[in-house]
């Protein structure tokens, strides 16, 4: 049996049509034993290409087992900086800071201090401006 780019070569079983590859047998119900057929006939249920799904999924799956790995790597680091005396709320703001480019980091911190002042948080930027005045 043959595997090509995008068709597989049938083989006969009982009148049926066996789909050569990896997995479960697969029938097909067609008469002619030479014609080649096409991947998406063989594997497919309802429309959809069933190994293809099959292997996202388990792969999604591997990463969500990896990703709550290292999300529990993750909770020890910030549970060890908590006990040693770190602020573990500012740590977080710093990481998230430099997940940041620079631009981005001085645009927001701009638009922190503006929202500030307009709210009238912001009381030495004012004295300043008293100041100098």
């Amino acid at each position: 049996m043959k595997l090509g780019r995008a068709t597989y070569h049938a083989a006969v079983d009982n009148g049926k049509r066996q789909v050569a590859g990896a997995g479960p047998v697969r029938y097909l119900f067609h008469t002619k034993t030479t014609k080649k057929v096409s991947i998406m006939q063989k594997i497919t249920t309802g429309g959809v290409e069933v190994p293809k799904l099959r292997s996202y999924i388990e792969r999604i799956e591997r990463l969500e087992e990896d990703k709550a790995g290292v999300a529990s790597d993750i909770k020890d680091v910030f549970a060890e900086a908590k006990s040693n005396g770190f602020d573990i709320k500012a740590m977080r703001g710093v990481l998230k800071l430099r997940k940041m480019k620079s631009n981005e980091r001085s645009e927001q911190e701009y638009m922190l201090d503006l929202y500030k002042r307009a709210l009238g948080m912001d009381v030495t930027m004012d004295e300043d401006a008293e100041e100098a005045a």
